[in-house]
């Protein structure tokens, strides 16, 4: 290039040919000086030594070869406030600039551009009406108030969110097949003219309506957290993809959406969603509505279903054996069989209240004891995880576990120990030899002889905590009959026996040769194998 310039200069000055026309000569012919990479050309010292750290501007200087060449920079995440000296590049197809620091943005000589990523700056303004030829523009997450692509008319990829948008026009725009325009400001979008749109986020706008009737190519539609009070999907039969959790719809047809993998229209009003025909759906959120009923039963590719916070009363899942993760709490549901999903490993639901018959016992002075079992007992008699599976109470395994059960609450966990004294008619004491739940807060209602009570307990179901630490939570009501012929004095039953052992038993179940501080159960044994029980506090 020196070599050439030299050349026509001797040339000029021997035709005595004045200095302007040498300019106008090399104007003409388009050629240019060489550019030295310096603080003049490039004052961002990130950008020029990114220039400098490729091959085309590793000796400092860019010829007009090098700069032809020059099609693509990738220039993302390099800490650089200013861009200025990317107008050298005019043969520039492709900039990848996100990620910096760059406030303005001047492209205006690099009218070939076909692809601008910008994302992740801090933009106030962006002038993109030169390029014609642009097929993709991401400038999402700066400060753009505006925006004008009526220009870019090949454009079929545009990313604008995350800015201070308020409107957004894309009639002109027919090409685009994406369109992200969510977390903006706009009150209207008008998406009509873009019939070959497979893919458009718009979510966290403030859209009281939006018509996608003509975008019948449309597979994944992003609509969540708008004032939307309805929206039509039923032209869009090859949508596989659809949020539109966060609104205000009272009813959702998708029943045309048979392609439908995922669905979320959490968060809305609806009081009844019939997914019959959705049979390929994967992912199901529909908690925090109204519904009264749900039927899944079509549903049997179902992997992930969230209908937390509604008003059902039935839930039946039996047919979802891929189902893995369920999350049913804050209904209104008194039963619940998973015995067919075997490959369930998150669940939390609430409030599952069951109803059992608990035993009872006698202490001293005619105070009645009640508790369940939950372990087996020398009788063999059935512990509670025994009733619990067979009437499918939480139903989460194939027998109940006690050891999962994080926290009681109306009970306390009793092991090994007697805890009764009775007379011949009343409860054997050795049926409560092993893991029982002493059971408080209790209610006695001498008209039915009933006492009764509740119980709760939080169950780590294979032990799948949700991102809460909630899992599943129950209630268990109990009744059981109130003991018959209390002990209400201290005193031998039988004459001439003799003691020959007693010991000490406080009510956290600790047992001693000697009394604890506090109230103390007292068994006395005879010789003959008869017992007396009191109850002594120290």
């Amino acid at each position: 290039m020196n070599n050439f310039y030299n050349l026509l200069t001797l040339l000029c000055r021997k035709a005595h040919l004045p200095a302007v026309l040498l300019m106008a000569l090399l104007s003409g012919l388009n050629v240019h000086a060489d550019v030295v990479i310096d603080e003049t050309t490039f004052p961002d010292a990130n950008f020029r030594n990114y220039i400098l750290s490729q091959s085309y501007g590793a000796d400092g200087v860019l010829t007009d070869n090098e700069i032809a060449n020059v099609s693509v920079i990738n220039c993302q995440e390099q800490n650089i406030a200013s861009l200025e000296g990317i107008g050298y590049f005019t043969a520039l197809r492709t900039l990848y600039c996100s990620h910096n620091q760059l406030t303005v943005l001047d492209i205006s000589k690099n009218i070939e551009l076909s692809g601008l990523y910008c994302a992740y700056n801090q933009l106030i303004a962006l002038d993109v009406s030169k390029h014609v030829e642009m097929t993709a523009l991401d400038c999402s997450a700066n400060q753009l108030t505006a925006l004008d692509v009526s220009k870019n008319t090949e454009m079929f990829h545009l990313d604008c969110q995350e800015n201070q948008l308020t409107a957004l026009d894309v009639s002109n725009n027919t090409k685009l097949t994406r369109l992200v325009c969510g977390m903006n400001q706009l009150t209207a979008l008008d998406v009509s003219q873009n019939t070959a749109l497979t893919y458009l986020t718009c979510q966290a706008n403030q859209l009281t309506t939006l018509d996608v009737s003509h975008n019948s190519e449309l597979e994944d539609f992003v609509c969540f957290r708008n004032p939307l009070k309805a929206i039509d999907v039923t032209n869009n039969k090859k949508l596989i993809t659809l949020f539109c959790a966060e609104n205000g719809l009272s009813s959702l047809d998708v029943s045309k959406n048979t392609l439908l993998k995922t669905l979320d229209c959490a968060f809305n009003q609806l009081t009844d969603i019939d997914v019959s025909n959705n049979i390929l759906l994967l992912q199901l959120q529909c908690h925090d509505n109204q519904l009264t009923s749900l039927d899944i039963t079509k549903n049997t590719a179902l992997h992930h279903f969230d209908c937390g916070y509604n008003q059902l009363t039935t839930l039946d899942v039996s047919k979802n054996t891929e189902m893995n993760h369920l999350d049913c709490r804050r209904n209104q549901l008194t039963d619940l069989d998973l015995s067919n999903n075997a490959v369930l490993t998150y669940l939390s639901y609430s409030e599952q209240i069951r109803d059992f018959t608990a035993e009872s016992g006698l202490t001293a002075e005619g105070e009645a004891y009640y508790y369940l079992r939950l372990d087996e007992n020398i009788d063999n008699d059935r512990p509670i995880w025994e009733r619990m599976t067979e009437t499918n109470v939480g139903g989460v395994e194939s027998k109940f576990d006690p050891s999962k059960v994080i926290e009681w609450h109306g009970g306390t966990v009793i092991e090994g120990q007697k805890r009764a004294a009775t007379t011949a008619n009343d409860v054997n004491p050795q049926n409560v030899i092993g893991k029982i739940l002493l059971l408080s807060d209790v209610t006695e209602d001498s008209n039915s002889n009933t006492a009764s009570g509740s119980v709760s307990y939080n169950y780590n179901v294979n032990n799948a905590f949700d991102s809460n630490g909630e899992f599943g939570n129950f209630i268990l009501n109990w009744t059981a009959p109130i003991p018959h012929n209390p002990v209400t004095e201290v005193t031998d039953l039988r004459e001439s026996r003799k003691s020959v052992g007693v010991t000490y038993t406080n009510l956290a179940g600790q047992v001693s040769d000697a009394p604890f501080n506090g109230v103390n159960i007292v068994i006395t044994r005879f010789d003959d194998g008869s017992t007396r029980t009191e109850k002594v506090i120290k």
